[in-house]
């Protein structure tokens, strides 16, 4: 079952956090989506895959330097075609 999120992350420091973190994990959960800095400390995640994938890499993300978590659902009104993308 797949399953979208729309999340909203507050991190301490931007740099590479972008592609080094949310990127990277978002790949190795084989997940679909995109991120964008909303501001100088916060970013906006759009992520779409299987449930299981999904959830792993909310997990994945809360072990790094973030201090505020905004999860909530989403419906899918793009198709990714399976790429996560960083949006500068």
């Amino acid at each position: 079952m797949n399953k979208c999120l729309k999340i909203t992350l507050t991190v301490d420091r931007m740099e590479g956090f972008l592609h080094t973190i949310v990127q990277s994990k978002a790949r190795k959960c084989d997940l679909e989506g995109v991120v964008q800095p909303v501001n100088d400390s916060q970013i906006r995640i759009i992520v779409c895959g299987e449930k299981e994938n999904v959830d792993t890499f909310v997990d994945l993300l809360q072990r790094e330097a973030i201090k505020d978590v905004e999860i909530e659902p989403f419906v899918k009104d793009k198709d990714y075609r399976g790429v996560f993308r960083v949006i500068e």
